[in-house]
């Protein structure tokens, strides 16, 4: 069971007037397993080993996330997770990737941790090894993508969590959702295929804020994109649907507003679980 008080004492993210908000009761919304029509399931992870501070250690990139390693993770975690590597700096330069000082997981949540120490915003990209993807660096094509979080309000940070094309172009397009900054909305996006720039895209949004459970899903075909919150259908898209392989990214870094994240800017995202389909 998740104990709020002492998640409160050791974390310093519950105030009194936002206990509520971090209860986390695994009965209220179990994680899916099994397939789901048009789709089959290839991934998951609800958390149950505790992995501290620091197990996220030595993150290497490969060619294939599929192959990239974080060698301080237990073994079932490894085979599931990599993250982008210690000191990459983050979109707008002003944080930097440390997942070995931002990610842990503990009563049944991924926990990351933004902060900043010795004046610098330490920040983390954690990426699931969904397995079976034809792209070059094995992401997939088409699926469906899931994930249950909840997110101080921290002041000068975001998150992206995307699906970035293996190729690394922009033409290939980009899935993002969800994306905002934690202090505000929440907002989903396609770029599409072909784009020629940022504007090039479909936007859904404003959403709800980030500062209770939420439900995010993306479900990918090549005809479509439908955009998901708590179950409810916020956006469609038919046009120019990306059709080039994507690996997924839970991109959570500093404001793209031009604002550096100051020392009193501290909170953490939670992670409630993953999971991840191919498209059949």
């Amino acid at each position: 069971m998740f104990d709020v008080m002492d998640f409160a004492r050791t974390r310093g993210i519950a105030r009194a007037a936002g206990l509520v908000a971090i209860v986390f009761i695994a009965s209220q919304c179990t994680m899916p397993v099994g397939d789901v029509p048009g789709f089959h399931q290839v991934f998951t992870d609800d958390f149950d080993i505790n992995v501290p501070v620091g197990g996220f250690s030595g993150c290497k990139m490969t060619q294939n996330i599929v192959d990239s390693v974080c060698p301080g993770l237990p073994a079932i975690e490894r085979a599931k997770w990599t993250a982008y590597p210690d000191g990459w700096k983050d979109t707008s330069r002003n944080g930097t990737y440390m997942a070995s000082k931002t990610v842990s997981m503990h009563d049944g949540v991924m926990d990351i941790h933004l902060h900043s120490e010795n004046g610098v915003p330490l920040v983390a990209a954690p990426m699931p090894k969904i397995p079976g993807g034809p792209g070059t660096r094995g992401g997939a094509a088409y699926g469906k993508f899931m994930v249950r979080f909840w997110a101080d309000p921290i002041h000068r940070y975001k998150v992206s969590w995307m699906l970035w094309p293996d190729s690394g172009l922009r033409a290939d397009g980009e899935i993002d959702f969800p994306e905002g900054n934690l202090d505000s909305t929440m907002w989903a996006f396609m770029h599409r295929q072909g784009s020629v720039d940022a504007v090039d895209q479909d936007v859904y949004g404003p959403l709800t804020g980030f500062n209770g459970w939420h439900v995010a899903s993306m479900a990918w075909t090549p005809n479509s994109l439908y955009f998901y919150l708590d179950g409810k259908t916020i956006g469609r898209s038919t046009v120019r649907v990306p059709n080039t392989p994507m690996h997924w990214v839970l991109q959570t870094e500093s404001a793209l507003n031009g604002q550096v994240p100051q020392p009193t800017d501290d909170g953490h995202v939670l992670i409630d679980w993953v999971v991840a389909y191919e498209s059949t």
